[in-house]
């Protein structure tokens, strides 16, 4: 199995951070390699992802869950098997770490090839980055001084 770890620091508290992750349909708003999320029940989600022009399709089960700090996912169905988790700590009241750990393994050619090269590291760090500046963006507040 392939593994791709990253980490963002969000300026806000640990569990904001992680009630915007569990919003997962909002997803495709701000990152730019998810198509679309589609809540299935409490635990389950069907996501499309677009990688290098490459489509994916498949079915997540939500397999732990600590509200506020952690969470934990695999594949049930679809093109791509995988794992996945999400920590959220605490740096201080008002900014947070969230890290994601995905392993997964590459099927075909194309995926081997992405995977050698660290394609799988380099689009969760963008992923991660465009979370960064979707939350920076949504928790700015205005200048006093507007002249």
């Amino acid at each position: 199995m392939k593994r791709a770890e990253h980490s963002v620091e969000l300026p806000v508290s640990a569990s904001a951070a992680f009630d915007l992750w569990e919003q997962i349909e909002t997803f495709p708003s701000f990152m730019r390699h998810v198509v679309r999320i589609s809540r299935l029940d409490d635990r389950s989600s069907y996501w499309e992802l677009e990688i290098g022009g490459v489509e994916w399709d498949f079915e997540v089960q939500v397999t732990a869950r600590e509200p506020g700090h952690y969470l934990q996912w695999a594949t049930e169905a679809g093109e791509i098997v995988f794992t996945g988790s999400v920590d959220f700590t605490a740096l201080d009241a008002a900014t947070s770490r969230v890290r994601v750990l995905i392993e997964w393994e590459p099927t075909g050619l194309l995926e081997r090839v992405g995977a050698a090269l660290g394609d799988d590291s380099r689009v969760l760090r963008q992923d991660l980055d465009d979370l960064r500046i979707h939350v920076e963006a949504q928790t700015q507040t205005p200048s006093a001084d507007r002249s």
